[in-house]
Parts: structure tokens; sequence; C-alpha cells
């Protein structure tokens, strides 16, 4: 976490590897998709669409990022977040 809080302090001046960089953007996205998901919880009840805005937060600008965001998988079938 010191890491993490030392990027965010001095941003790309930190002195990480890249491969470092990656992994601290990752954990990032995740906040990023914990607060949104919150937010949203506070309207909404959880339901589809709370997990495919924080799953596209998840992937945008990260490892991961040319995955489908907009496919939700289930047992049964393939279904677009966007129906």
């Amino acid at each position: 976490m010191g890491e993490v809080s030392e990027f965010e302090t001095e941003g790309d001046a930190a002195d990480f590897s890249e491969a470092r960089k990656a992994d601290i953007h990752e954990i990032l996205k995740y906040r990023a998709a914990l607060r949104l998901s919150e937010k949203m919880l506070e309207g909404i009840p959880l339901c589809q669409r709370v997990i495919c805005e924080a799953h596209k937060v998840l992937l945008s600008g990260v490892r991961g990022h040319n995955k489908a965001y907009n496919t939700w998988i289930n047992d049964k079938n393939n279904k677009s977040c966007w129906e």
C-alpha cells in the first residue's frame, strides 16, 4: 500500500519499474470501481448494471483493456451489459 500512496503523491516521477507501475494502475482501477459501485448503490440496488459499470472501469486502460467489458458471462449464455 505504501507504494500505491507514493505513486499517488509523486505520479510517474516515482522510481518504479514498468511492471510495478502497471500493478499500481490496476490497484487504482479497483479503487475507482469500488467507489463507483458504492456511489451507484446509494441510489439503486445491486444489479447487473452496477456490476457492468464496475467491470468497465476495471478494464479501462489497464492489462485486459482489450477484453469485451460489455459482455456478462453466466452459466447459460452471454448477455451484453447494455441490452
